[in-house]
């Protein structure tokens, strides 16, 4: 089908990027902001790195010496601070890693589409997105998305691979059955 504008305009793309994500290639607009995104991400990544940890053994370093100050304590009382620095750094090293998912899918994209019925669910949020589902893909889109889509029509979306939560459509367009 021909470029919708108004969906242009709601998920941000023109009809050069449609054309070329229909091809299954990026445009050269869209590698420049990969590209920088992962730069930044990597930057981000690599501040993080180096900060987390050092914020880690502050935390650790702090709560022994507050022990070690406290009358009465004894080796018992070390489990719990001890689980608590353990939690912080699983937390650490999840959202670490996610980073780093998230700076390898920007620096090596990968483009994919799905087509088919898009059904549409609420999301947990209160921010006023929803669930956008097209065979078996789920995308996060505003409310606004729902008033221009009709439920139940068929349309081909072409995404970037994120490696972890719910892809960012590209592009879209609605198809004939």
């Amino acid at each position: 089908m021909a470029f919708d504008p108004q969906l242009g305009q709601l998920f941000q793309f023109d009809d050069e990027e449609l054309a070329a994500n229909r091809e299954g290639r990026l445009t050269p607009g869209q590698k420049l902001l990969f590209a920088n995104t992962a730069k930044i991400t990597k930057r981000q990544l690599k501040r993080s790195r180096t900060i987390m940890p050092m914020i880690l053994i502050a935390v650790i370093v702090l709560v022994v010496f507050a022990q070690s100050r406290t009358a009465g304590a004894d080796t018992s009382s070390l489990i719990v601070p001890a689980a608590i620095r353990a939690w912080i750094a699983v937390i650490v090293i999840f959202f670490m890693r996610r980073g780093t998912r998230h700076q390898q899918a920007y620096a090596r994209p990968k483009l994919l589409s799905v087509e088919g019925e898009v059904e549409f669910s609420p999301t947990s949020s209160s921010l006023g997105t929803w669930h956008a589902t097209i065979d078996g893909v789920t995308f996060v889109v505003e409310s606004l998305a729902t008033e221009r889509m009709r439920e139940g029509a068929r349309y081909r979306v072409h995404y970037l691979e994120q490696g972890f939560g719910k892809p960012d459509p590209l592009s879209l367009e609605r198809v004939r059955s």
